[in-house]
């Protein structure tokens, strides 16, 4: 599974994964607009059917976790 990462520049902002593609976006201090995209590993992906890192925090983190190649391109808004 092949995911966007805004943190892997050496690899063309590409990381692969055996787990999630995942999208978030969030408020640093509630204003700046901060959006990450990365791979979770399999492993990671816990409790199965609704892992915390797939969790999202009203108001606060929309997250997006999914499973196919380049899934997380998407922009989130963060819910109100």
């Amino acid at each position: 599974l092949k995911c966007n990462c805004t943190a892997c520049e050496s690899s063309g902002y590409v990381c692969e994964t055996d787990g999630a593609c995942m999208a978030s976006t969030s408020y640093i201090n509630g204003q700046e607009e901060q959006q990450v995209r990365i791979c979770i590993p399999r492993v990671s992906l816990v409790p199965p059917g609704q892992p915390i890192y797939c969790l999202s925090a009203k108001g606060l983190l929309n997250t997006h976790c999914c499973y196919t190649d380049f899934c997380n391109s998407i922009n989130l808004q963060i819910p109100s």
